[in-house]
């Protein structure tokens, strides 16, 4: 295992905060969960399922509300639901099918708005006035970019190719400030690398105006000839004070490692670059979200596997560290990472929730998708809800090496893990 220097800052950051605790959504009864987004104030999850269904979360109570289209499950139609956004009054906005939606977890019940073409939304103001998302062509599938000002539709400006410096074949919109004065998105270029723009509110308080921030980071020739240093600069997520653009690039003469993070300072025009110590050519970087202090998450993924790990550059930290490095008294973000799905979406803007999904055991031979939110200022101890389990229930069986092992396992040593946090050494002969 490779050894890694931890940062200073990190260090500091670490003696400094109070125990964390990491609790799970019900998996019981849905195994195909997937949270992606939580409420700037910690109390909803969002997201969908593989089965089609979006689903909001209330972590207060416990109460789950799913959202589906009734042609879902028609084989001959796209009719999938999400739900890409979630306010703290149990309010958000994604898709049912191909149509721009409003959902509320307090009626149960979804919204058509009305956008009179293929479209979905992926952000939505504090106070629900502003929706930004993106609408489509269904014959060329070029994207642009659109906004909802109370219930009425406005096409963000779109730069030409020729004033980009690269071919523009659309534009998406991928999220915002808390206000709705500032959007994130990208160009859809002639390389899937999707290089960002952000789009300010004008004087007027209507309008809006472009600002392609790629144009003197992203070098788009074929030959990779021009003067911007990177090859891969994409945006994931803007704060909601609309200060830091969470991102993953690629420098195009770092031919050691595949794609790490940044931040962009929006405000200073000036971007941070992180360091990622586990990157190599074949494990790449992808961040997901960032808080208001610049507190960022995101994952490795192993680019031949696909296994993902969860990570974390605390406020200040120019180091990408691991979440359970950063939250060591949550040892389920460990096996999250040995499971291979560990993939952290979302925080909130103070940088007291995290949110994202993983694999979990849904039994003591099965894996399902287990969608967690991390509390990082509690004092409580980790609290597992799939269902109400004996204080001797075996939920966790590793080997001496700390790699997972099933129950059933054939003869040698294992740790067994039981439902009360104690750890049960057996020999099996």
């Amino acid at each position: 295992m490779k050894k890694m220097l931890l940062s200073a800052a990190f260090l500091a950051a670490m003696t400094s905060v109070s125990a964390q605790k990491l609790t799970y959504v019900p998996y019981a009864d849905n195994g195909y969960l997937m949270g992606t987004y939580i409420s700037s104030d910690g109390r909803y999850i969002a997201g969908g399922d593989a089965g089609g269904q979006g689903f909001i979360y209330d972590t207060q109570n416990g109460q789950i509300k799913y959202f589906v289209s009734p042609e879902n499950g028609d084989e001959t139609k796209d009719e999938s639901t999400e739900v890409r956004a979630v306010n703290p009054d149990g309010t958000g906005v994604g898709y049912v099918g191909d149509k721009l939606c409003k959902f509320d977890f307090n009626t149960g019940e979804y919204t058509d708005l009305g956008v009179n073409e293929p479209a979905l939304a992926n952000t939505m103001s504090t106070d629900g006035s502003v929706i930004g998302g993106y609408a489509w062509d269904e014959s060329t599938y070029i994207q642009h970019p659109i906004y909802l000002k109370d219930g009425v539709k406005y096409d963000l400006p779109m730069p030409t190719s020729t004033w980009l410096g690269y071919e523009a074949n659309g534009f998406g919109l991928t999220g915002a400030n808390a206000d709705g004065s500032m959007f994130l998105g990208y160009v859809q270029d002639d390389f899937a690398a999707y290089p960002i723009c952000v789009w300010v509110l004008n004087q007027d308080g209507k309008t809006y105006s472009v600002i392609p921030v790629s144009k003197r980071f992203y070098d788009s020739s074929i030959e990779l000839s021009g003067p911007q240093p990177m090859d891969y600069f994409n945006g994931a997520f803007m704060s909601a004070n609309g200060r830091w653009v969470a991102l993953s690039v690629h420098n195009k003469d770092n031919t050691e490692q595949s794609y790490t993070l940044a931040r962009y300072d929006v405000l200073n025009d000036a971007l941070e670059y992180i360091s990622c110590p586990e990157a190599t050519q074949t494990l790449a970087y992808y961040a997901t979200a960032i808080s208001d202090d610049g507190t960022m998450i995101g994952y490795i993924n192993d680019e031949t596997s696909n296994a993902r790990t969860g990570v974390i550059c605390l406020a200040g930290d120019t180091v990408a560290h691991r979440l359970s490095e950063a939250f060591p008294e949550v040892p389920e973000l460990a096996q999250l990472d040995v499971n291979e799905l560990n993939t952290p979406c979302c925080i909130t803007p103070d940088g007291r929730y995290i949110t994202g999904f993983g694999y979990v055991d849904l039994d003591d031979e099965n894996l399902c998708f287990g969608t967690y939110w991390i509390d990082t200022k509690t004092t409580d101890a980790v609290d597992k809800v799939s269902e109400a389990a004996p204080a001797t229930k075996v939920v966790g069986s590793y080997g001496v090496d700390g790699k997972v092992k099933r129950i059933a396992a054939p003869k040698g040593l294992r740790l067994d893990k039981l439902a009360n946090g104690k750890v049960k050494k057996v020999v099996v002969k």
